[in-house]
């Protein structure tokens, strides 16, 4: 019922074998690896258990990577559900139950996120507005006083809330998707090679479904802001930005100021219930 893919690049082998030990005591039933990395490091994988399927490749991107995981994953065993993977998530196999019992109920769900934490336990705030131009250049350039004030708003305040939330932004740590829907949308957009690539695919996967963040699930998350220590990786993230607003539109949106305005009139009205009980 369920599939999942993991694109790989030179990451830390303690990190994969650390998320394959939760995904083979999970119910997912097949693991599609897609490697780009330059080196055959990671071929081992390859026979480490008959739920792993392991494919080296040419790097075309990140969402190129998990497409071709998700068609292998229907070509083998198509599935109701596929989970995009980081390597630097882990879970308890419970989460992934507790995932799939939310989904069979909410069929109009075509994308989740459950609550991601950091290692020490601390709430993730990966749940987002579609971003406007201004927001990135905040987020990215501005110091770090300016940048938490901004943050405020841009990052919903998930930490707390106990109801599922639909979001318009879903970051890509943690991706699972109703195999339906990410048929109808065809996959991930391969303009992005990398960055983006999760923003994008969460905004059209809102115009075939909803897509939510459902606290009813944990996943723990070593989170790595790459760009802010590489030069390359900053320079990949803006070549990104500029094909996002290209593509969605830069200063003027009207899609994007109507999502995001349901959205926080959506929170606002959540904590007043939540006040007044």
């Amino acid at each position: 019922m369920v599939n999942a893919s993991l694109v790989l690049y030179h990451n830390p082998k303690t990190d994969i074998d650390r998320l394959l030990d939760c995904v083979l005591r999970s119910c997912i039933g097949f693991l599609f690896i897609v490697d780009h990395s330059e080196t055959d490091e990671f071929g081992y994988l390859e026979s480490i258990s008959d739920r792993v399927r392991y494919t080296r490749t040419a790097n075309h991107g990140y969402g190129t990577g998990h497409n071709l995981g998700f068609r292998l994953a229907q070509e083998v065993a198509e599935s109701r559900y596929h989970i995009v993977l980081n390597p630097d998530v882990y879970f308890e196999p419970s989460a992934i139950s507790a995932i799939v019992e939310y989904m069979e109920t909410h069929p109009q769900v075509g994308q989740l996120m459950p609550e991601i934490l950091y290692p020490d336990g601390r709430h993730q705030q990966l749940c987002k507005l579609l971003p406007t131009p201004w927001d990135i250049i905040v987020h990215y350039l501005a110091p770090a006083p300016i940048r938490r004030r901004h943050d405020r708003r841009y990052y919903l305040n998930t930490e707390h809330l106990e109801n599922e939330l639909e979001v318009p932004y879903i970051a890509g740590c943690f991706m699972f998707f109703r195999s339906e829907c990410f048929r109808t949308i065809d996959g991930f957009d391969p303009r992005f090679f990398m960055y983006f690539e999760d923003n994008d695919i969460t905004r059209r996967m809102g115009t075939v479904a909803r897509t939510v963040y459902f606290p009813g699930a944990k996943v723990f998350h070593s989170y790595n802001s790459a760009y802010r220590y590489s030069l390359k990786m900053l320079r990949a993230s803006a070549v990104s930005a500029v094909r996002y607003f290209s593509k969605w539109g830069w200063l003027v949106d009207p899609q994007r100021r109507r999502i995001n305005e349901q959205t926080l009139s959506q929170i606002s009205e959540m904590i007043h219930t939540d006040r007044t009980h």
